[in-house]
């Protein structure tokens, strides 16, 4: 497999304000990948540029289609242009066996922006 960009993750504080930084620049040519570390959930930020609406892949984990959230496949959200749509995806559906979360995305004109919130972890 070809690299893939990494995303740099804000982490919330439970109880807390956290900072939340503006997005990077969604790369079609690399796609991205997000580490879930301690955390069971992410939040993906999603922007469109001010062109054509593209698709975002959350690709599936390569865990054992036995599983619980295993084989229920990929995750594909098409925001409407210059729309945000926040992604709420979860480890035991999304988690691959490196760690981290595979985000596809398609080329189409315009800036892209991602981000990537981990949720804290509970209990």
């Amino acid at each position: 497999m070809s690299a893939r960009a990494d995303i740099t993750v804000d982490l919330l504080t439970l109880n807390a304000g956290s900072v939340f930084r503006a997005g990077g620049t969604a790369d079609a040519n690399l796609n991205h990948e997000v580490p879930f570390g301690k955390s069971r959930r992410l939040i993906i930020a999603i922007k469109e540029g001010t062109s054509t609406a593209g698709t975002w892949t959350f690709k599936a984990g390569s865990r054992d289609l036995a599983a619980p959230k295993g084989g229920q496949g990929d995750l594909v959200i098409t925001p409407g242009a210059s729309e945000t749509q926040l992604v709420v995806v979860e480890s035991a559906r999304f988690m691959q066996t490196d760690g981290n979360l595979y985000i596809n995305v398609n080329s189409v004109p315009g800036t892209r922006t991602i981000s990537a919130i981990r949720m804290p972890a509970v209990g």
